[in-house]
């Protein structure tokens, strides 16, 4: 029998301090396709609710194993399942949608976990919904303190997420996927296939599905299913108060991170090409890149750099905080035939001022700017300039 969650206070929830994301592995051939462990790895009894990992020996399971939630291994350990899409109705009209669940398990990871049994944390979640056609935003970020055996149903291989008024089921099996979301404000019931087509990041320290989170101590797992197709229902109260249901299919892009992390800023964009091409960019404070670009046949390349501009601003309407919002890149290779290309952002309404954080997070037109075409759409999430040093002639602006 579930335990319910303990729904965190104003002035505690506002103490929550999560990160603003907010993208060889090791694996032998039969082991992403069977489910095996990797060499130096464990894998541990299903009925388990958490897995153990290592930043010093690194090694992954297969995805659908390593959806399942990962126990503290250090004062930082942060987790997070990762789901930005643009889908549309049948008439065509474009929205943008955000579930972000995170889990803060080490003591360090935000403030409210410090001091907590060793079977409970910290859980909250982004969640968020634009209708650009009768320009309607729906942000929130439900938080609670639960049983860490509450956060798992392993009979579905499913996360489970209760806080607030949100409740969430988000399951993974072989290439598919069933997430929902229910609040009085905005539920989804949405399939996703093509989850098991998988991107790993790899930066310099060499192994694919591992990096540096920004800060030279800072170790990341990190994988992305980024080309998911989605067919669902959105419910959601619009202008008015009036209640809406809307069918939609679209495409998606899942990252999956956990690991022993305190860098809290940085600048993320995924560009998602209309012929299947995937790049993912990941821009810290710090000025540390992590850069993967796969071709539409799956294919893998890692840059070792890349040039990111910030060509335009907005204030957020409750806080008065400065973010990017609109960039173009620079590649030192090409990229499906250009290095350069321009982000022009669908709208200004996808900004979330959460109690403990305010960013951007909304999708843009993906231009070439060698030939002016609009290429397809990409997604960036972009923090408060002061952090990110990169307002005009700052730091970090190139």
């Amino acid at each position: 029998m579930r335990s319910r969650s303990i729904p965190l206070s104003p002035a505690a929830y506002s103490r929550l301090k999560p990160p603003e994301r907010p993208n060889g592995h090791g694996l032998p051939d039969n082991a992403k396709k069977e489910g095996l462990p990797a060499k130096g790895s464990t894998k541990e009894n299903i009925n388990m609710t958490t897995l153990s990992y290592s930043v010093t020996q690194p090694g992954l399971r297969s995805l659908v194993d390593e959806w399942q939630p990962h126990a503290k291994q250090s004062e930082s350990t942060t987790e997070w399942w990762y789901l930005t899409a643009v889908v549309h109705d049948t008439a065509g009209n474009p929205y943008f949608l955000v579930w972000c669940p995170f889990h803060f398990s080490g003591e360090k990871s935000s403030q409210m976990s410090a001091g907590l049994p060793r079977d409970q944390r910290v859980i909250a979640a982004l969640t968020g919904f634009t209708d650009y056609r009768d320009t309607v935003h729906i942000g929130g970020f439900p938080a609670a303190v639960v049983n860490e055996a509450d956060t798992w149903e392993p009979r579905t291989n499913a996360l489970h997420f209760v806080a607030g008024d949100y409740r969430s089921e988000w399951s993974y099996n072989g290439d598919a996927m069933h997430l929902t979301v229910a609040s009085p404000q905005l539920s989804y019931d949405l399939r996703l296939t093509g989850a098991g087509q998988v991107m790993y990041a790899k930066d310099k320290l060499g192994t694919e599905g591992f990096i540096q989170e920004g800060a030279s101590d800072d170790r990341s797992y990190y994988y992305s299913l980024p080309r998911v197709e989605i067919v669902g229902r959105i419910t959601y109260t619009g202008r008015g108060g009036v209640r809406r249901e809307i069918d939609v299919t679209g495409q998606g892009w899942v990252d999956r991170q956990w690991g022993d992390f305190l860098t809290k800023s940085w600048e993320w964009s995924s560009l998602r090409f209309s012929n299947g091409a995937r790049v993912n960019l990941y821009n810290f404070a710090n000025g540390y890149q992590v850069a993967t670009y796969q071709k539409a046949d799956g294919s893998t390349q890692w840059l070792d750099s890349f040039l990111v501009h910030q060509i335009g601003y907005l204030r957020t309407p409750e806080r008065g905080v400065w973010l990017s919002w609109g960039w173009s890149y620079e590649f030192p290779v090409e990229v499906e035939g250009s290095r350069h290309y321009t982000l022009e952002p669908f709208s200004k309404l996808d900004v979330y001022e959460t109690p403990s954080n305010t960013l951007f997070e909304g999708p843009s037109r993906l231009i070439n700017d060698d030939t002016g075409e609009t290429v397809g759409v990409a997604v960036t999430e972009s923090m408060d300039v002061r952090i990110m040093q990169n307002a005009p002639y700052a730091a970090n602006q190139h």
